[in-house]
């Protein structure tokens, strides 16, 4: 429900079709990200032909440009080759959301790669784009803020993140019933969800329950 949150806050909805886009450092997470999104339906883009020559031109031999995306080889030029990739995808008519997909760990050596490509590629279109990490244990926290303060959702799990864009791309999919219409709001169930609401927004502000509870 966090990510779910999260990404519907940020305020950028996907088209009214298209799949989702994912560009990772790993064949491996590759892989895993692709079972578990298999597992719960979420669909994935078939990308169009210009755009997968557009990433074919920018990676590295042995690397296979499609939808979900391993863009790491050598390690070259990082930050370009990741705004590069996650652009491209986003450029793509056929994708409604763009995930980068990395464990956004602590990085010793200072470098902001990952964040400066997500960061470039979210400016430079109204689609839905956010960082999948499968270890939420293990993300650096300042770069998570970073992101989050530039608009940018990180999905704090796998499994969790994917449910949470299958619902924002199944939420731009088509007209709710009725015509387009909402149907009657039950106001008895919308003053319970507000209430459950304003408690979980609390505690997320005052960083612990006990906090929350004394108050």
């Amino acid at each position: 429900m966090a990510d779910t949150l999260e990404l519907f806050c940020a305020g950028r909805r996907a088209p009214a079709s298209g799949g989702l886009a994912t560009v990772h450092d790993s064949g491996f997470e590759r892989a895993h990200v692709a079972d578990i999104a298999a597992e719960l339906g979420v669909p994935f883009a078939d990308v169009s032909p210009e755009t997968r020559a557009r990433l074919a031109a920018v990676l590295d031999r042995g690397l296979e440009p499609g939808n979900p995306l391993d863009l790491w080889g050598t390690g070259r030029d990082t930050e370009a080759l990741f705004t590069e990739a996650l652009t491209a995808f986003a450029d793509d008519p056929a994708v409604g959301a763009v995930a980068l997909a990395v464990d956004l760990v602590h990085e010793y050596d200072g470098d902001q790669s990952y964040p400066d490509a997500v960061l470039a590629a979210a400016a430079g279109t109204t689609k839905p784009v956010a960082v999948l990490a499968s270890v939420p244990a293990a993300i650096d926290a300042d770069v998570a803020a970073r992101l989050r303060a530039s608009g940018v959702p990180v999905l704090e799990s796998a499994r969790g993140g994917l449910r949470a864009l299958r619902h924002l791309l199944g939420h731009g999919a088509g007209p709710v019933t009725g015509g387009g219409q909402l149907p009657p709001a039950n106001r008895e169930r919308q003053a319970r969800w507000l209430t459950a609401l304003t408690f979980l927004f609390n505690l997320l502000a005052c960083g612990s329950p006990s906090s929350v509870l004394r108050a």
